[in-house]
């Protein structure tokens, strides 16, 4: 099967494209010629999603957005899977081209933000669905910035993302939750489906240390994820004073990540 990965960027800006770093090379494994259709080549700090040699790649912003679809279309792919592309116009072409998956990374679509939280008086998991409420809600629990202009400009983008959920022949997310989600999107719920994360071990096991080995020393904690408000990162940090205080012993801790707060943090 001829398989067309689509997203944003050629590069492994963030979880979706390490993602693909995994998958790709699974799918070539497992006898699929794979390419790459991207928007852009960015951020230039960042390295290419690796691909496997030879594998083709076409990039609107290289060749234009007819120039890269002609090639997509004259590799003639069975199945174009989207992993998150910026434009509107893109994404409608793209599901002209074979039959589209789109695998939920996150809330594209399903909340003005993405984030799917409201930050006041605490920040606090939103449930509710996506439409022309949330409008009511953007400002009282601060769904997001300060600007109106900002808040129309994003619904009419997510909106338009959730009703092109439609045009996909399937959609894919990495759990039950987001499954459940992105379900009240689409006409037939069986289309959306819950694939976990490929997890790989280590090729040696790690030894434990020791039970109790660390009982005369510091607690190791360790935070991994991407460092914003939402992961929970400042709260832990917050809350090390008190926790050393009533474990009466000290407390190290090692944050493994990357993201817009690591500054602070």
């Amino acid at each position: 099967m001829r398989i067309a990965v689509a997203n944003w960027s050629r590069r492994e800006a963030g979880g979706a494209e390490r993602y693909l770093a995994r998958v790709i090379p699974a799918l070539r494994d497992a006898g699929h010629e794979v390419a790459l259709f991207c928007e852009m080549d960015a951020p230039l700090d960042r390295g290419p999603i690796p691909l496997p040699e030879g594998a083709p790649t076409w990039s609107v912003e290289e060749l234009g957005l007819a120039g890269a679809l002609d090639a997509l279309r004259g590799w003639r792919p069975d199945v174009v899977f989207n992993q998150g592309v910026f434009t509107p116009e893109v994404e409608e072409a793209l599901q002209g081209v074979a039959d589209c998956v789109f695998f939920a990374h996150g809330y594209l679509g399903t909340c003005i933000s993405g984030a799917k939280s409201f930050k006041r008086p605490v920040v606090t998991p939103c449930d509710r669905r996506f439409g022309w409420e949330c409008l009511l809600h953007y400002y009282p629990k601060r769904c997001g910035g300060m600007s109106p202009l900002t808040m129309l400009r994003d619904f009419r983008a997510q909106r338009g993302r959730r009703d092109r959920l439609g045009g996909y022949r399937a959609i894919v997310t990495n759990s039950a939750h987001t499954q459940s989600e992105f379900a009240r999107y689409v006409d037939d719920p069986s289309r959306v489906h819950a694939v976990p994360l490929p997890v790989y071990t280590a090729p040696a096991p790690v030894e434990a240390a020791p039970r109790g080995a660390a009982d005369d020393g510091p607690w190791r904690l360790l935070f991994l994820g991407r460092m914003t408000s939402l992961k929970g990162g400042d709260v832990l940090l917050d809350a090390l004073p008190a926790a050393a205080a009533a474990l009466d012993r000290p407390l190290h801790v090692t944050i493994a990540g990357d993201g817009p707060d690591i500054a602070a943090w």
